[in-house]
């Protein structure tokens, strides 16, 4: 996936500020950060019982995060980005099936515990090496 397409992805789900001028790095951190917003309403969603809402956030989330995976050049990444492939998958593989077996809750909290730690490492990069190949290892 390009930049471009995972630029895409973020606008679809509903957020843009920012993502318009956003480098490669930001681009990701704005992945991240749609993410986990979406996680956090997910569960706003669960508390008020509003199943619906919940449902959509959740899709939201794992559209994002198949935008994440998109970015990952697999090759070039070695394993880094093979390993935040397989990270990613899981994420949307927990999500999947934590709605169909009605775990959601412990799915979202799990999810969110994921993506904050792989967001937190990411804005830890030093900004001068955000520039060597960051959309490869998203």
């Amino acid at each position: 996936m390009t930049n471009h397409q995972a630029l895409d992805e973020y606008r679809q789900v509903g957020k843009s500020t920012g993502a318009t001028y956003a480098d490669p790095h930001q681009l990701i951190q704005l992945l991240y950060d749609g993410a986990l917003d979406r996680l956090a309403q997910a569960q706003g969603a669960l508390d008020a019982n509003k199943t619906s809402d919940c449902h959509r956030l959740v899709s939201e989330t794992i559209g994002i995060v198949e935008g994440l995976d998109g970015c990952l050049d697999r090759e070039a990444g070695g394993d880094l980005a093979e390993n935040l492939h397989d990270l990613y998958i899981y994420v949307i593989r927990r999500l999947l099936l934590g709605n169909l077996n009605n775990e959601l809750e412990a799915a979202v909290q799990e999810s969110v515990e994921l993506l904050r730690e792989l967001r937190e490492a990411w804005a830890l990069i030093p900004v001068d090496m955000r520039g060597i190949n960051t959309a490869g290892t998203g």
